[in-house]
């Protein structure tokens, strides 16, 4: 769990974990991690995270779990084309836009 430092026989320090990188659309609250060291991934207003919101750096190095993703919320309510007209979507997701025309 700990690095043994030769310069220093009475000192151990903490291994590294590989660099994390937020997922897209989201975020990390740490790239550096230590051994028992924690990192919480969340998502940007308009995304839902898919995966462990949280993964620990384990004594192997490596980090607990998986980096997660955000996806797009489905958005609501269903679209109708107004009387004689017509839409272009009738669902979506985050930032899609939807165009009306008679």
């Amino acid at each position: 769990a700990w690095l043994f430092t030769p310069s220093d026989p009475a000192a151990c320090i903490a291994k590294m974990c590989p660099i994390l990188t937020p997922p897209g659309n989201g975020t990390v609250s740490t790239t550096i991690g230590y051994t028992l060291g924690t990192a919480t991934y969340a998502c940007n207003t308009g995304f839902t995270l898919t995966g462990t919101a949280v993964t620990t750096c384990t004594t192997a190095s490596s980090w607990s779990t998986a980096a997660p993703t955000c996806v797009a919320k489905s958005c609501t309510p269903t679209l109708v084309a107004p009387t004689n007209g017509a839409v272009s979507i009738t669902t979506g997701t985050t930032f899609q836009t939807a165009y009306y025309s008679c």
